[in-house]
């Protein structure tokens, strides 16, 4: 197996962050959706 070059470590190491950044901003934003969306829901069967 052939060794990595340092600037390919580095690549490697800066696209890991960027991923895990993206993936955490997607799931928070999908997880504020849906209770927004919930939200008004929990108010209306309270009226009742």
């Amino acid at each position: 197996m052939s060794e990595l070059e340092p600037s390919d470590k580095r690549s490697a190491v800066i696209g890991l962050i960027v991923t895990s950044i993206l993936l955490f901003v997607f799931a928070f934003g999908i997880v504020k959706m849906t209770s927004a969306s919930f939200a008004g829901g929990e108010a209306h069967a309270e009226t009742k």
